[in-house]
């Protein structure tokens, strides 16, 4: 579909939401940047192994540091442009209206309560971490361990306010449907 009948249609949104959704894209360009430095990192993680036959135990948890930006930081970018996992069997052939209700009835009763639980349950996880500034459990891992953990908040903010934009989008496509708005 193209025009204002998409649910993607940012044309849809208030100012302040296309606002809200530039920081989805600022958080997915570094995921994206983080791809190119998780290549870095296995590719000088196989070489000091396997050239120098030295393990450097910073260099292996930097992988995990980078894989998780390109996940958690993704996420949000992910659900704007509709690029998420979901069972499209019925959704893409749905008419906007139907799509409309599928958004908002699982933004409001599937992924904002769940992101809600998981910022709940990781903003003291990682406020713990940050007071005794953890650092890795292994000897020469990286001294970053709260900056992990708290990418799972950054994460479940960032879900949260892409899942209240996609939320108040299906409502206002919804909304204009019933008025019969022909603008479409």
């Amino acid at each position: 579909m193209t025009g204002a009948s998409s649910l993607s249609d940012r044309a849809v949104l208030p100012s302040w939401m296309r606002g809200t959704e530039r920081i989805s894209d600022y958080a997915a360009r570094l995921a994206a940047m983080s791809v190119a430095l998780l290549v870095v990192a296995q590719v000088a993680v196989l070489a000091s192994r396997s050239l120098l036959g030295i393990s450097a135990p910073w260099l292996d948890e930097s992988r995990l540091y980078w894989h998780g930006m390109i996940i958690l930081f993704a996420a949000a970018w992910a659900l704007r442009n509709n690029s998420h996992v979901r069972v499209d069997i019925v959704y893409a052939h749905a008419s906007l209206r139907a799509r409309a209700w599928v958004d908002l009835v699982g933004g409001l009763v599937l992924l904002l309560p769940t992101m809600l639980a998981i910022a709940w349950l990781a903003i003291p996880y990682a406020a713990r971490a940050w007071i005794i500034h953890e650092g890795s459990r292994e000897a020469g891992g990286l001294p970053l361990t709260y900056l992990h953990k708290s990418m799972i908040v950054m994460f479940a903010l960032l879900m949260l306010a892409q899942g209240m934009i996609m939320v108040a989008r299906a409502w206002l496509i919804l909304r204009r449907e019933g008025r019969g708005d022909e603008r479409r």
